[in-house]
């Protein structure tokens, strides 16, 4: 009675066996059937050998992910369908320059320099599956630092990925060659002026020799 009470209306995982002695894992459940006043039971078993491999293989993709998640350079966020943080790597939480506890819940923008549209953002993510975009993230340290980011919508259901690159020494890179490519014709033109006034100079220096070697001494 007591191995019955554990059994009836019940899916149990066990292992079964083949003929050829090989085992596989089995699904049971055990259903009573009364048949007048014989009490019965009705067994249903399942191979769930493919469910098995399906399972391991998704945890096998979950474990890679994670590694990759959490070793990734750029920042990495997991949202909700309304946006918000619900899993964050250690790059994103060096990029905020907050820790995780405090991260986690905010929406993309919320430390945003202000002009950011996150409604905007999130509206071509739901309408095309993938949007992108460039914000300044402000950090508790006064920080501003230049991002790029791109966003995949589902990539679980109801999970979205978004990837933040860190641009900002890039950009400065950039803004200094600007700089560099700006006086490059300032040094042109320096250059010219000094050749030239290095000439008449020469002038005034043979001038002057040729006057000395007239003057009594």
């Amino acid at each position: 009675a007591t191995a019955e009470g554990a059994l009836v209306g019940r899916r149990l995982e066990t292992t079964g066996r083949r003929t050829d002695g090989s085992e596989f894992p089995l699904e049971l459940a055990i259903t009573p059937l009364q048949l007048g006043t014989r009490r019965m039971f009705i067994a249903y078993l399942r191979d769930i050998t493919d469910r098995r491999r399906a399972e391991e293989s998704l945890r096998d993709s979950a474990r890679q992910f994670r590694s990759l998640f959490e070793a990734a350079m750029d920042a990495m966020v997991v949202t909700d369908d309304q946006g918000r943080y619900v899993e964050a790597n250690a790059a994103a939480c060096t990029l905020h320059g907050i820790g995780r506890t405090e991260l986690l819940g905010h929406r993309l923008g919320d430390h945003a320099r202000a002009g950011f549209d996150f409604d905007e953002v999130w509206g071509v993510l739901r309408k095309e599956g993938r949007a992108r975009g460039e914000l300044a993230v402000l950090r508790p340290d006064g920080q501003a630092r230049e991002v790029e980011f791109t966003v995949t919508a589902d990539f679980l259901p109801g999970s979205h990925l978004a990837v933040l690159r860190d641009v900002t020494e890039g950009r400065q890179l950039e803004a200094q060659f600007r700089q560099a490519q700006k006086m490059e014709p300032l040094g042109r033109l320096a250059g010219g002026v000094a050749h030239d006034f290095n000439n008449l100079l020469n002038v005034i220096t043979g001038y002057g020799e040729l006057l000395a070697r007239t003057l009594p001494d």
